[in-house]
């Protein structure tokens, strides 16, 4: 596994829950809570354009973290990522390039806002 392919599977992790989340028989919690508030179609999509941009920037400055270019809570440092096989993911700035490219390029914009996988 390199960078990229580990930031492309954190990118479908976040639409797959972004999914979830909005999908009323999945059982996830916040399904759950988006479902009792009752919205129109209209608030509906603006919640979930919301809740795009959160899942984005929390999994963007996580990753970001992790290579040692944005702080994890008020510490900020270089994690040492390595997969199965003992390739380093993390560190050399790969991994905030992939980010980068696979949640803040407006090129990869979809119908999501920032939702590129």
């Amino acid at each position: 596994m390199n960078s990229l392919e580990f930031v492309t599977l954190v990118a479908k992790e976040k639409a797959s829950m972004l999914t979830m989340y909005f999908e009323p028989n999945s059982g996830a919690a916040v399904s759950t809570a988006i479902s009792e508030l009752n919205l129109t179609a209209e608030q509906k999509e603006k919640m979930k354009a919301i809740v795009n941009d959160v899942l984005t920037d929390t999994f963007y400055n996580f990753i970001l973290a992790l290579d040692g270019s944005a702080s994890l809570g008020d510490d900020q440092r270089i994690y040492d990522l390595k997969d199965d096989h003992g390739n380093r993911l993390s560190g050399s700035g790969e991994l905030e390039a992939a980010a980068w490219e696979l949640f803040q390029n407006p090129k990869n914009e979809t119908t999501e806002p920032n939702q590129s996988v």
